[in-house]
């Protein structure tokens, strides 16, 4: 297959996953099935979350050398059939014990999915010289998947009042057309060494020159995945009815798909030093207005994290792509640190804000995570600053 047919078959890959998004109909009402249809407490869902991503965490570096190693294709597809015969043990089983069950299948596997598309995909676009055309594909595929989100957000307050299974029910339908397309369009064309597993893990130098960016990011995305899973019950608290809470995450995506879409006017005014001052910026403002908890006022301190959470994906996938070299053969394994960072954050913040809640309130555990994230987000913005003042690292894309 030549290179043309690989892109135009990346491309459409890209597109279509945008489209067909996983949880796309229970992510808006997560909390309503865990606590309406399987009968979790509060604590208790955020328990279940917290082990999600802890398990993933634990899962997410050794499955990114698996992958590197053996066949990146190959552990995808396996992850999405696990992921698929959990959705139904979901459906079957209604009790914590049940949803303990889900998250660790879901945490294994779900980690071992992480990474591969895009690092396929970068690989491809970076070999044939449109990196540039790479990132604004990106972040069109988010504008495309924060819309059509909005479709699955109405949709998923109405059918969760009509059963609270269907949302889960319509998510498996998807995952195995998701299946379907990927074992048909994603190329794997690296060549795999037989090589020990354990030296598909990155140098030390390697390592040093990614860690400050990854730091600032997954510090970032933890804080706001944490937040977010804060929302429905805040908004419940403000008397919303069930149906409205999909009528609010249609709102998240309309403003993220927004965002995204005017990525690319934003991105090429900024550099990247001052694009990262104003997502940082953002986040700060997000974090003082989330103490309104009481007050409607709140809804716009989350909108504005949305758009924040709009611009930073995109934003810091290419830079710490950028901090990797093209002649690594561990990406995956390197973006697997990246996620696994990132999870393990998000699984002691869920985790702490279970145990605060139910001692504190809410209130309280908002106020202590947006403490320590802020605090540890502006130190691992300080070291990077020092290290590239010091030309201690390597950014491998041109500005």
């Amino acid at each position: 297959m030549n290179e043309i047919k690989r892109i135009n078959k990346a491309k459409k890959l890209v597109y279509v996953t945008s489209v067909l998004q996983f949880q796309g109909f229970i992510g808006p009402v997560l909390f309503v099935f865990y606590t309406y249809y399987m009968g979790l407490s509060t604590a208790q869902y955020l328990i279940a979350d917290a082990l999600l991503f802890f398990v993933m965490a634990i899962a997410e570096i050794p499955s990114g050398m698996i992958a590197d190693s053996i066949g990146r294709k190959k552990v995808l597809v396996l992850s999405k059939v696990a992921i698929i015969f959990g959705m139904v043990l979901l459906l079957i089983t209604k009790s914590f014990g049940g949803a303990i069950i889900v998250a660790i299948i879901y945490g294994i596997f779900g980690a071992m999915e992480s990474g591969i598309i895009g690092s396929n995909i970068y690989e491809l676009f970076y070999r044939n010289d449109l990196i540039k055309e790479y990132e604004l594909i990106g972040a069109k595929s988010s504008s495309i998947a924060f819309f059509v989100s909005v479709i699955y957000a109405i949709l998923s307050g109405y059918l969760v009042e009509l059963n609270y299974a269907l949302p889960v029910i319509l998510d498996l339908i998807i995952s195995i057309i998701t299946l379907i397309l990927i074992i048909y369009l994603l190329d794997d064309k690296k060549d795999y060494e037989k090589r020990n597993i354990l030296s598909s893990f990155p140098k030390k130098q390697e390592f040093n020159n990614i860690f400050p960016i990854i730091a600032i990011a997954s510090l970032l995305l933890c804080f706001s995945r944490t937040i977010y899973s804060f929302y429905q019950p805040i908004l419940l608290s403000l008397k919303f009815p069930l149906y409205l809470l999909g009528y609010a995450s249609a709102c998240y995506s309309i403003i993220c798909g927004i965002s995204a879409t005017f990525y690319k006017k934003i991105r090429t005014k900024l550099t990247s030093d001052q694009m990262m001052s104003f997502i940082i910026i953002i986040q700060l403002i997000c974090s003082v207005g989330m103490f309104l908890i009481n007050s409607l006022a709140i809804v716009f301190f989350i909108l504005l994290q949305q758009f924040q959470r709009a611009i930073m994906a995109p934003f810091f996938y290419m830079q710490v792509n950028g901090y990797i070299s093209n002649d690594s053969k561990n990406r995956v394994t390197i973006m697997s640190i990246y996620y696994f960072l990132t999870t393990i954050l998000s699984c002691c913040l869920l985790f702490l804000s279970s145990k605060i809640i139910e001692h504190k309130g809410i209130e309280t555990s908002i106020a202590v995570i947006s403490i320590i994230i802020n605090i540890l987000v502006i130190l691992s913005w300080l070291l990077l600053s020092r290290k590239k003042r010091k030309g201690r690292i390597v950014y491998y894309i041109k500005e």
